[in-house]
């Protein structure tokens, strides 16, 4: 059993290391990590920038990320995409988009029927 306990720790090991790289390229485009303390991160530092990217792609600028950091927390393909699928098929145009999710964040929880 050693073995798999060694595993367990080099598991865990790694993904703070992971946290602590993804923190760190968060700090260097100006978004304060504080409130994704408590919160499951992605695995690479890769999955991050596209969710900062996609961010970025709604014209939402820094500051905006800093004022809803959670938002770093919705992954792309569960949340973030079908969300935005489904408002753009009940008429909010895709140039509008950020501008709506930035008024309405709570919109990014919802379970709709994509």
């Amino acid at each position: 059993m050693p073995s798999v306990t060694w595993g367990v720790v080099q598991g865990k090991k790694e993904k703070l290391v992971n946290r602590v790289k993804i923190c760190d390229y968060l700090k260097s485009l100006g978004i304060i990590p504080d409130e994704l303390e408590n919160l499951e991160l992605p695995s690479t530092i890769e999955v991050m920038e596209e969710r900062v990217m996609f961010l970025r792609s709604l014209d939402w600028t820094i500051d905006d990320i800093n004022e809803y950091p959670l938002m770093l927390g919705c992954s792309m393909r569960k949340n973030m995409i079908p969300v935005f699928s489904y408002l753009e098929k009940i008429g909010i145009a895709k140039s509008k988009l950020g501008e709506f999710v930035k008024k309405y964040l709570q919109v990014l929880h919802a379970k709709c029927g994509c």
